[in-house]
């Protein structure tokens, strides 16, 4: 039975400490079913080891900013995991086109994401957190905005956003390249996770079919959805929205519109975030 309930101890101390991704290195307590001379831990001793482990993993708060802000830090707070997502680009928008001619616009990058663990120097921090990318009518869509979370001489974060995607040509045929995601900048700080963005979708199109870049996605968010067209069916749309945080909008089309043909506006980006896990 002892055995048993010092497994399980064990098992919790080590999921918690997963869980929140503070290293045991960091926690001073020895392994919770062992003394240092190698003998078999009675019960009081594996509750002190695991009281120790359950201290240092504690979470005190949790801030999240979806507008830029001051963080200020709990009583209490020894160390804090900082989540630090870049706004995704907007989807490119697409022409006019006619009965003969189509536009497809290619698919917003992310932005980059950046999880680290701070010791020190983390408190009074400026977070900087960009709004969402807009798609704008016929044109390529706009950057997103970089995410950061800075203290003078102490941790210095950034998540670049991503960029917009192209605008499609009007044409008979074409194709449009996909976009550079956003990128990492950090200090201070341990890496725990660092993603640079996803690149938005290549679009293509010709007589008989067309196909809108997606959106990349980040890992806390989906990329606006590609949008397909095919046998000579006429039709126009604005591109998909990404969903979440992070991610890119999608391409939009105008395909084969002979009558009442419009320029279309690329899908919305997902906005910036940063999250504070104090400890």
């Amino acid at each position: 039975m002892m055995k048993r309930i010092i497994a399980r101890i064990s098992a919790a101390c080590l999921g918690l400490l997963l869980w929140t991704g503070v290293a045991a290195a960091n926690c001073p307590a020895t392994l919770p079913y062992t003394l240092s001379n190698g003998t078999t831990a009675d019960a009081s001793q594996v509750m002190a080891n695991f009281n120790s482990l359950q201290a240092c993993a504690n979470l005190v708060g949790v801030k999240v900013f979806t507008t830029s802000g001051t963080f200020t830090c709990d009583s209490g707070t020894s160390k804090v995991i900082i989540e630090v997502q870049g706004g995704g680009g907007a989807g490119g928008g697409s022409g006019a086109s006619t009965s003969s001619t189509g536009s497809f616009g290619a698919g917003g990058s992310a932005g980059a994401y950046y999880k680290g663990l701070a010791t020190s120097n983390f408190c009074g921090a400026t977070v900087t957190v960009g709004a969402a990318a807009t798609g704008v009518a016929g044109a390529n869509g706009p950057n997103g905005v970089a995410a950061s979370f800075v203290v003078s001489g102490g941790v210095n974060i950034t998540a670049g956003g991503g960029q917009g995607g192209l605008v499609g040509a009007v044409g008979a045929s074409g194709a449009n390249g996909n976009t550079t995601g956003g990128a990492v900048t950090a200090s201070g700080a341990t890496t725990i996770m660092s993603v640079n963005g996803m690149g938005g979708g290549w679009s293509a199109w010709s007589s008989t079919f067309g196909l809108s870049g997606a959106g990349g996605s980040s890992p806390l968010g989906i990329g606006g959805l590609q949008e397909a067209i095919a046998v000579g069916i006429p039709f126009q749309q604005g591109g998909a929205y990404g969903i979440g945080y992070g991610c890119g909008g999608g391409g939009a089309f105008s395909f084969l519109v002979s009558s009442g043909g419009a320029a279309q506006s690329g899908g919305n980006g997902c906005p910036g975030l940063v999250v504070v896990w104090e400890y």
